[in-house]
């Protein structure tokens, strides 16, 4: 187990708020889905998403300060499809595919299909859901 799975499944608490920093890929960095979260290795941090099922979040480790980016870019497609992620396609790039669209299918598919239309508040709207279920139903109404 790595230090980050390790701080992942310790549940580590003191987080830091901080504006969103995109994640630059190392060229032969694999994302891995964990019991905890998908582990996404970059150049400069290492980001956790924690799975629906257990602690769902956004968290980045940097080397020993861990902090919540503020995310704002369109996670799905507008039929609640998560986007591919970015870089050249290959082994690593569809061994990172496989690994996010695991995450993404613990996402009950009409919750994904409910943020789908709200581009740059996907990520709050699925917290939000997350964390209180009536969330979706004031959403499927309005």
């Amino acid at each position: 187990m790595t230090k980050v799975d390790t701080q992942c499944r310790y549940g580590l608490t003191m987080i830091v708020m901080e504006p969103a920093i995109p994640l630059v890929r190392a060229p032969d960095a694999v994302w891995r889905l964990t019991e905890r979260a998908l582990v996404i290795p970059g150049a400069t941090s290492t980001r956790l998403l924690g799975r629906w099922d257990c602690g769902f979040g956004c968290w980045e480790w940097t080397g020993n300060l861990l902090t919540i980016p503020c995310v704002t870019a369109p996670l799905l497609d507008r039929r609640g499809v998560w986007l591919d992620p970015p870089g050249q396609r290959g082994e690593t790039w569809y061994a990172c595919r496989a690994a996010l669209a695991a995450w993404f299918s613990l996402i009950p598919t009409p919750v994904r299909r409910l943020v789908a239309p709200h581009a740059g508040q996907q990520w709050q709207l699925l917290l939000a859901i997350r964390n209180d279920p009536s969330v979706a139903r004031e959403l499927d109404v309005g």
